[in-house]
């Protein structure tokens, strides 16, 4: 399992255009750059958990359509108070 809480930003590669499409398209109003705060997050992996189970490649392919614009939360608690996020979908 990779667990990764350096807390400081990795410099991406990521096209900066197709990223504000991907979040305007799921956005309410128009959002600029400065109204943002981007950061990837690795939700799901094919690596062996506690269980000795793990995701297909077929299966994470399938559960990335699935996350974009979903919520983040930072428990099991279907409240709002812990939302974090929305996903936003990245071209490949």
């Amino acid at each position: 399992m990779r667990i990764c809480k350096s807390g400081v930003a990795q410099p991406s590669q990521v096209d900066f255009q197709s990223e504000m499409a991907a979040i305007n398209a799921l956005a309410k109003t128009e959002l600029r750059p400065e109204d943002v705060y981007v950061f990837s997050v690795l939700l799901c992996d094919n690596e062996v958990d506690r269980d000795f189970e793990r995701f297909t490649e077929d299966t994470l392919k399938e559960l990335a359509e699935l996350f974009v614009g979903a919520t983040g939360i930072a428990d099991h608690t279907w409240s709002a108070g812990l939302q974090r996020a929305h996903t936003a979908g990245r071209p490949d």
